[in-house]
């Protein structure tokens, strides 16, 4: 598990298999997760539960997709796994 603390994005590369932490240090209004790898599926979660491959209640951003998750986010706690080993940006604004 990599755990990694940021004030407003993050911008690296997830092992196969093994979940990231990225606890933001800040507040903002939404978070978006950009896969910036041409294979494998990301699966998120930002509640601090921890996210399984494929799960139900997770949230998914496919290869060269991004999603964007608009709310009030109080320091959140991002979780992200994958099968593959993309390359990913977090970002809280």
């Amino acid at each position: 598990m990599a755990d990694y603390s940021a004030d407003t994005g993050k911008h690296t590369t997830l092992v196969a298999g093994v979940v990231d932490t990225v606890s933001f240090q800040a507040n903002g209004s939404g978070l978006r997760v950009r896969n910036r790898g041409a294979t494998g599926d990301i699966y998120f979660t930002f509640d601090g539960t921890t996210p399984a491959s494929g799960a139900d209640d997770t949230y998914f951003c496919g290869p060269g997709e991004d999603v964007s998750v608009s709310g009030t986010f109080s320091k959140p706690v991002l979780k992200l796994i994958s099968s593959g080993t993309p390359a990913y940006s977090v970002e809280l604004y």
